[in-house]
């Protein structure tokens, strides 16, 4: 508890009589007032600094910079109460940078958690209810609890959840989704579940299907079984630290109706869903920098598959939903009726999963785990409560992986042309399988489409890695080798050239177009020349 020296307070009446102006007392009166309701002060391990304040016998943590206004609110009604007037803005200003100041030097450090917290025992989902209840999750079950042991704020636009209820299961939600086939629901519950592991990495959900598939209403229905939001779909971001900023005042992001995405956001989605941030100018100033972490849960919506690059696909499930039959629509109000009733049994059915997903996690260890290794194994250590085979969904993610890098070669440019040079075998520069891709294309239109130099070319080939080596296309780059070259050749093709694989002599960039533009001819440095 801070005393009043420490919050830089004086006696009203001693200002008077040292003839301070009215604005300096209503200031220190306002600092009075915080350490008469027992405020304490405190901050992040980054140092942001935060208030906690008594609120109708409970407690609420509210931030001292960025956005203040629940802060400097409740300062001004406290004052209001106990001098039956408002404080004027300056004062009031004042009175939060010094409160803004002792939290940031001399508080102490917690961390401020938004909608879901972890410690080393247990979880907690916080209710954002009236009575701030908290779902406390741990191996042995889980209890709705009062003053839990971590810190949450409500950023402007959180929902309340509904107190749990035992005894439902998940299929319930189903009910209300759309999926083609039993595989896609594996990866909807996978997905569900693994937002409530500790920690991340969390998958990304790409929810795909033609108009009328009600892909906004299953993204809508996702988000809020744990994070309901008055603004649950959004536009995508514009820029890194918008979404950044969405990260940072949500527990799962909803980007609804998104027909592609650039590269920079497709990057970030990478760092939101396994850890990572960004550094950016504070507002209004010229050199002071602010990090923006955050590791979310995502789900993206669109007609098509959205997520094509390598990277973003590794930390993809992708899920197709069919069309509704025009007999079987429902109207708004009773999907929400509906919704109202199974959300308590679907909120405790993913509780369930979750405390079995916390005892059974540190005897859990599947072979063979993908890329987001963490993530399925909490998915698979939760499989009992499920209801599932052991493997059920190791073996379903792998299929959609699967499938997903298929896709994302459709969506290249190159990879047809890659396939045809693989099959003759390559060993040479990327200026040499620039000038060699460039030469199989006769058509402008595709010529634009194509990487701009051996540069981008280079990048292109790393983010399609993963997916031609899934689709039996080996690649290797040799990195150490100056000028840098890169290998291409199918499976089971050595690089002596016996069975028809890759040659190490690396053809000159010497290739002529055929008449008819479509083929063109290879003139290897042994002299031999082959036609495309």
């Amino acid at each position: 508890m801070n005393d009043s020296d420490d919050l830089g307070t004086g006696q009203t009446g001693d200002a008077e009589a040292r003839g301070e102006p009215r604005k300096a007392r209503q200031s220190e009166r306002l600092l009075t007032l915080a350490q008469e309701a027992a405020v304490e002060l405190w901050a992040t391990p980054a140092g942001e600094p935060y208030m906690t304040v008594p609120v109708r016998g409970y407690v609420e943590h509210h931030p001292l910079s960025g956005r203040t206004g629940r802060a400097r609110d409740w300062l001004a009604k406290r004052y209001y109460e106990a001098e039956g007037g408002p404080p004027s803005a300056q004062p009031l200003q004042d009175a939060l940078g010094v409160l803004r100041a002792r939290a940031s030097w001399d508080g102490e450090r917690h961390e401020a958690h938004v909608r879901y917290a972890a410690t080393d025992e247990c979880t907690y989902l916080d209710l954002a209810d009236a009575e701030r209840r908290v779902v406390k999750i741990a191996p042995d079950g889980w209890s709705v609890i009062e003053s839990p042991p971590v810190r949450f704020v409500r950023p402007d636009g959180i929902l309340a959840l509904p107190a749990p209820l035992g005894g439902g299961r998940l299929d319930l939600l189903r009910e209300l989704l759309n999926v083609e086939d039993d595989d896609g629901w594996t990866l909807i519950c996978g997905w569900l579940v693994g937002t409530m592991a500790p920690e991340g990495p969390y998958p990304l959900l790409d929810l795909s299907g033609e108009q009328g598939s009600a892909k906004s209403t299953a993204a809508r229905l996702l988000l809020c079984v744990t994070d309901p939001n008055k603004l649950p779909l959004r536009s995508p971001p514009r820029t890194e630290r918008d979404l950044m900023i969405s990260a940072q005042n949500a527990r799962v992001l909803t980007f609804d109706n998104v027909s592609r995405l650039p590269d920079w956001l497709s990057d970030t989605l990478c760092r939101v869903a396994t850890g990572g941030g960004i550094a950016t100018r504070k507002l209004y100033t010229d050199a002071d920098v602010v990090i923006l972490d955050a590791t979310r849960p995502v789900i993206l919506t669109g007609i098509g598959e959205v997520a094509v690059r390598g990277d973003l696909i590794d930390r993809t499930s992708m899920v197709t939903l069919k069309p509704i039959p025009a007999a079987q629509r429902k109207t708004e109000s009773e999907l929400d009726t509906y919704w109202r009733e199974i959300h308590p049994l679907v909120l405790g059915a993913l509780l369930d999963a979750t405390a079995t997903a916390l005892s059974r996690l540190p005897q859990t260890r599947p072979d063979g785990l993908p890329r987001l290794a963490d993530h399925a194994r909490f998915v698979t250590a939760a499989e009992p409560s499920l209801g599932w085979e052991s493997g059920t969904y190791l073996r379903v993610y792998g299929s959609s992986r699967a499938r997903a890098f298929v896709a994302a070669l459709d969506a290249s440019a190159i990879a047809g042309h890659l396939r045809a040079i693989a099959e003759k075998g390559f060993d040479g520069t990327f200026t040499e399988l620039h000038t060699l891709i460039t030469q199989r294309i006769d058509d402008p239109s595709e010529s634009r489409r194509l990487p701009a130099n051996a540069q981008v070319l280079s990048a292109e080939l790393r983010r399609l890695a993963p997916s031609l080596r899934e689709s039996e296309i080996k690649i290797e780059f040799q990195d150490a080798e100056r000028p840098k070259r890169v290998v291409l050749r199918m499976s089971g093709h050595s690089r002596d050239g016996r069975d028809g694989g890759s040659r190490t002599d690396a053809p000159d960039a010497s290739l002529h177009n055929a008449s008819n533009g479509s083929s063109g001819e290879i003139v290897w440095p042994s002299g031999k020349v082959e036609t495309w």
